[in-house]
Protein backbone atom coordinates (compact mmCIF):
# COMPACT_ATOMS: atom_id res chain seq x y z
CA UNK A 1 0.00 0.00 0.00
CA UNK A 2 2.80 2.45 0.87
CA UNK A 3 4.49 1.85 -2.49
CA UNK A 4 1.16 2.55 -4.23
CA UNK A 5 1.14 5.83 -2.30
CA UNK A 6 4.36 6.78 -4.10
CA UNK A 7 7.20 6.07 -1.66
CA UNK A 8 10.13 3.74 -2.42
CA UNK A 9 9.71 0.21 -1.06
CA UNK A 10 12.97 0.46 0.91
CA UNK A 11 11.78 3.63 2.67
CA UNK A 12 8.37 2.10 3.45
CA UNK A 13 9.98 -1.03 4.90
CA UNK A 14 12.38 0.93 7.12
CA UNK A 15 9.63 3.32 8.20
CA UNK A 16 7.26 0.54 9.17
CA UNK A 17 9.86 -1.47 11.06
CA UNK A 18 12.76 0.58 12.40
CA UNK A 19 11.11 3.98 12.73
CA UNK A 20 7.90 2.67 14.30
CA UNK A 21 9.85 0.49 16.76
CA UNK A 22 12.11 3.40 17.72
CA UNK A 23 9.10 5.62 18.37
CA UNK A 24 7.45 2.87 20.42
CA UNK A 25 10.62 2.47 22.52
CA UNK A 26 10.55 6.20 23.19
CA UNK A 27 7.04 5.90 24.57
CA UNK A 28 5.14 7.27 21.58
CA UNK A 29 1.66 5.68 21.55
CA UNK A 30 1.91 4.44 17.93
CA UNK A 31 -0.81 1.87 18.62
CA UNK A 32 -3.31 4.76 18.60
CA UNK A 33 -2.70 5.30 14.91
CA UNK A 34 -5.04 3.88 12.32
CA UNK A 35 -3.48 2.28 9.25
CA UNK A 36 -5.21 4.99 7.22
CA UNK A 37 -3.25 7.71 9.07
CA UNK A 38 0.07 6.04 8.30
CA UNK A 39 -0.97 5.57 4.66
CA UNK A 40 -1.92 9.25 4.53
CA UNK A 41 1.60 10.19 5.68
CA UNK A 42 3.07 7.94 2.97
CA UNK A 43 0.72 9.53 0.40
CA UNK A 44 1.75 13.05 1.43
CA UNK A 45 5.42 12.08 1.15
CA UNK A 46 4.93 10.21 -2.13
CA UNK A 47 3.07 13.11 -3.73
CA UNK A 48 5.79 15.61 -2.78
CA UNK A 49 3.80 17.55 -0.18
CA UNK A 50 6.40 16.87 2.53
CA UNK A 51 9.81 15.22 2.81
CA UNK A 52 10.37 11.63 3.92
CA UNK A 53 12.61 13.01 6.69
CA UNK A 54 9.41 14.21 8.36
CA UNK A 55 7.88 10.70 8.64
CA UNK A 56 8.88 10.03 12.27
CA UNK A 57 7.80 13.49 13.42
CA UNK A 58 4.42 13.20 11.68
CA UNK A 59 3.78 9.72 13.11
CA UNK A 60 4.72 10.91 16.60
CA UNK A 61 2.55 14.03 16.45
CA UNK A 62 -0.41 12.18 14.90
CA UNK A 63 -0.18 9.51 17.62
CA UNK A 64 0.02 12.09 20.41
CA UNK A 65 -2.54 14.61 19.17
CA UNK A 66 -4.84 12.66 16.86
CA UNK A 67 -4.58 15.49 14.32
CA UNK A 68 -4.62 14.57 10.62
CA UNK A 69 -1.16 14.48 9.00
CA UNK A 70 -2.11 17.22 6.51
CA UNK A 71 -3.01 19.54 9.39
CA UNK A 72 0.29 18.76 11.12
CA UNK A 73 2.23 19.58 7.94
CA UNK A 74 0.58 23.00 7.71
CA UNK A 75 0.80 23.68 11.45
CA UNK A 76 4.53 22.89 11.66
CA UNK A 77 5.58 24.35 8.30
CA UNK A 78 6.68 21.01 6.82
CA UNK A 79 5.43 21.60 3.29
CA UNK A 80 8.07 21.19 0.57
CA UNK A 81 9.17 24.32 -1.25
CA UNK A 82 8.15 24.79 -4.89
CA UNK A 83 10.74 24.70 -7.67
CA UNK A 84 10.37 28.47 -8.02
CA UNK A 85 11.04 29.02 -4.31
CA UNK A 86 14.11 26.76 -4.45
CA UNK A 87 15.41 28.55 -7.54
CA UNK A 88 15.01 31.95 -5.87
CA UNK A 89 16.87 30.72 -2.78
CA UNK A 90 19.74 29.23 -4.80
CA UNK A 91 19.94 32.43 -6.84
CA UNK A 92 20.11 34.49 -3.63
CA UNK A 93 23.07 32.44 -2.38
CA UNK A 94 24.84 32.52 -5.76
CA UNK A 95 24.51 36.30 -5.96
CA UNK A 96 25.63 36.84 -2.36
CA UNK A 97 28.58 34.46 -2.63
CA UNK A 98 29.53 34.74 -6.33
CA UNK A 99 33.11 35.86 -5.65
CA UNK A 100 33.73 33.13 -3.08
CA UNK A 101 32.16 30.46 -5.31
CA UNK A 102 34.46 31.49 -8.19
CA UNK A 103 37.48 31.18 -5.86
CA UNK A 104 36.39 27.69 -4.81
CA UNK A 105 36.24 26.50 -8.42
CA UNK A 106 35.51 22.76 -8.41
CA UNK A 107 34.42 22.85 -4.77
CA UNK A 108 31.81 25.55 -5.41
CA UNK A 109 28.99 23.04 -5.93
CA UNK A 110 29.41 21.31 -2.57
CA UNK A 111 29.71 24.66 -0.78
CA UNK A 112 26.57 26.00 -2.46
CA UNK A 113 24.68 22.80 -1.59
CA UNK A 114 25.74 23.10 2.07
CA UNK A 115 24.55 26.70 2.26
CA UNK A 116 21.19 26.04 0.62
CA UNK A 117 20.43 22.73 2.38
CA UNK A 118 21.26 24.29 5.76
CA UNK A 119 18.63 26.93 5.08
CA UNK A 120 15.88 24.68 3.68
CA UNK A 121 16.20 22.02 6.42
CA UNK A 122 14.02 19.24 4.99
CA UNK A 123 11.69 21.57 3.11
CA UNK A 124 13.18 21.01 -0.35
CA UNK A 125 13.94 17.98 -2.46
CA UNK A 126 17.76 17.59 -2.48
CA UNK A 127 17.68 16.40 -6.12
CA UNK A 128 15.86 19.60 -7.10
CA UNK A 129 18.31 21.77 -5.14
CA UNK A 130 21.22 19.94 -6.79
CA UNK A 131 19.86 20.39 -10.33
CA UNK A 132 19.19 24.09 -9.81
CA UNK A 133 22.56 24.66 -8.12
CA UNK A 134 24.39 23.01 -11.04
CA UNK A 135 22.45 25.15 -13.53
CA UNK A 136 23.24 28.37 -11.65
CA UNK A 137 26.93 27.49 -11.30
CA UNK A 138 27.15 26.68 -15.02
CA UNK A 139 25.72 30.13 -15.72
CA UNK A 140 28.63 31.53 -13.66
CA UNK A 141 31.05 29.49 -15.75
CA UNK A 142 31.83 27.02 -12.96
Amino acid sequence: EAVKAGVPASFAAAALTETMKNLERRGVPVERLEDSQILEIFRLIGSGVTAKENFAFLVEEAAKTGEPPSTLIEKHGLKLMSAEEVEALVEKHVEAEAERLRELGGRAFSQLMKMVMAEVRGKADPALVSAIARKKLEALGL
